[in-house]
């Protein structure tokens, strides 16, 4: 099978400086074309802001709007790389001229002066940085559309801030009814600093944003993988600018209940396998039927991306210090008490370094375990058990992520169709192969158990007793040979290390606590009562 090989490199994320401010602000580069196949998510505009442009004139976006026009608004930052590529694309100019669209600029970095916009470049803080003159377009000849640098309060931004995710640009469509979506980077409007193809695409937008006489938007919210027989709620995200008639009607193939009204529903499903599923939304116009999938599991002891795969496909290049990883979703973790083992595929044998998180929904949260390993099998999986099993809060996800000082190749194969199967940190950013054109999943799958100590063939030939238990503070242990006692609280967090018979834990907080010891005949885990 052939292997297709690529390197990350820095190219592919031109200008992402990821540069940090007070609101947390991070540059945010355009995102692969994906084709127009998804409808842009519709939400209402807070109050819509007055404000003063750099040369004096009142800008109102609510007076704008009423007189018909829609407004594409761009939240930028003087110093960031995709701003200025955005802004010297003439996608913005092209935009303006559009009959009944207004663009408006707007820079949101609060420690930065007006005498930035004017440039030259230049500049190495917040407070000075700019890309250079941002009232010419790149032939020099002067802006037409409205500049303004945002107040200390945020006033311009705020109108906007139910989507505004904290990076720059962030461009959104204002419709006249008040209704705006995210352009930038997504299915529909700027996914290419093509002027032309961007014009094509806001005209879309200008022709089917949510007004009288339309059928309503619908949007769904819900977990897409169930476990067996656990009840699931989805919630229906409607607009509508015609008055609705009666509520969302949903049906769920193989469900219980198979059909349901309202905003919100619960369903579950006793029988493992993947389900067609709608929701229909009926305004005085017409109805919106939307569909959706949602996958069952078995509730078994392996979680996994590709357990079954035999090879893979493709390598990926990692170069020194980037990590890749999966996560699995708290939805998942119900009746998952231990982390047993860990299985990873790796393209090429060296060394690398395993961690586990919990928490986190787009980045890893708490590290709860973590271990230098060298894989010996290449294009095979390696298994690394984590020794005693690693206790595990089951209201949050688990992360699993692998990385390396050197350049070595990860393994990955066709896409499962689940983002948290393919997550890269590059640069101190979490994203998906998918943001980066690419669409692999992971190979790697964790192991979990019911008991602290279940099916670890190391624990078998240790002798150990650890007293007294309940324990004051002094802990002593009879064991041969003991290498290392690991303290660990009950979300699995390493709290103390020793490395003799004898553990003091009077500095410890009372409560439930494990400690694994770890001798020369191999490792088991026990749990202690600290009074």
């Amino acid at each position: 099978m052939k292997r297709i090989v690529f390197v990350l490199l820095a190219v592919l994320m031109s200008s992402l400086a990821f540069a940090q401010f007070d609101m947390q602000t991070r540059c945010r580069d355009l995102a692969a074309a994906k084709g127009l196949n998804t409808t842009p998510t519709w939400v209402p505009i807070a109050t819509p802001f007055v404000a003063n442009d750099i040369n004096g004139n009142e800008v109102d976006l609510g007076a704008i709007l009423a007189s018909g026009k829609c407004v594409v608004i761009d939240y930028s930052c003087t110093w960031c790389g995709p701003c200025w590529t955005l802004h010297t694309s003439g996608v913005l100019e092209a935009i303006n001229e559009m009959e009944n669209v207004q663009v408006i600029w707007v820079e949101v970095e609060s420690s930065n002066t007006t005498a930035q916009i004017y440039g030259p470049a230049g500049g190495s803080t917040y407070a000075d940085a700019t890309q250079g003159n941002w009232t010419l377009d790149a032939n020099g000849n002067p802006i037409t559309y409205p500049i303004i640098d945002d107040d200390a309060n945020r006033t311009c931004l705020s109108t906007c801030m139910s989507l505004y995710e904290g990076s720059v640009p962030s461009v959104y469509f204002i419709s006249p009814t008040g209704y705006f979506c995210d352009i930038y980077g997504v299915d529909y409007g700027i996914y290419s600093f093509d002027p032309n193809a961007v014009v094509s695409n806001i005209q879309q937008l200008v022709n089917s944003y949510p007004r009288a006489g339309q059928n309503p938007t619908v949007g769904i919210s819900g977990p897409s993988r169930v476990i067996k027989g656990a009840s699931a709620t989805f919630s229906a995200s409607i607009v509508s600018v015609d008055d609705l008639v009666g509520t969302a009607s949903w049906t769920f193939q193989g469900g219980n209940p198979a059909t349901a009204n309202g905003n919100t529903a619960s369903c579950s499903w006793d029988t493992p396998g993947t389900y067609n599923c709608s929701v229909a939304v009926t305004n005085t116009t017409g109805t919106t039927t939307q569909n959706f999938t949602v996958v069952v599991y078995e509730m078994g002891a392996t979680l996994s991306y590709l357990e079954n795969s035999a090879t893979y496909e493709n390598g990926y290049s990692l170069q020194g210090g980037t990590t890749w990883g999966v996560s699995f979703d708290a939805e998942l973790m119900a009746g998952r008490q231990y982390l047993k083992d860990v299985d990873l595929f790796v393209g090429y044998p060296g060394a690398y370094t395993l961690n586990v998180y919990q928490g986190g929904t787009t980045s890893p949260q708490s590290l709860i375990y973590s271990r230098d390993v060298t894989l010996n099998s290449s294009n095979a999986w390696n298994k690394i058990n984590i020794s005693g099993a690693l206790a595990l809060d089951q209201t949050k996800s688990l992360w699993i992520t692998l990385s390396s000082n050197v350049s070595y190749c990860m393994a990955v194969t066709n896409y499962t169709g689940d983002l948290n199967s393919d997550w890269v940190l590059y640069q101190g950013q979490w994203m998906h192969f998918a943001e980066m054109g690419y669409e692999y999943s992971m190979m790697i799958k964790a192991t979990t158990a019911d008991q602290g100590n279940a099916g670890i063939s190391t624990l078998s030939n240790v002798n150990l007793n650890m007293y007294p238990n309940p324990t004051t503070g002094i802990l002593n242990i009879a064991a041969d040979g003991v290498k290392e006692v690991v303290v660990m609280d009950v979300d699995g967090r390493v709290v103390m290390t020793e490395h003799s018979n004898v553990v003091d834990m009077s500095n410890l907080n009372n409560g439930v606590y494990f400690v694994r010891v770890i001798t020369n005949n191999g490792a088991d885990t026990q749990k202690i009562v600290k009074r």
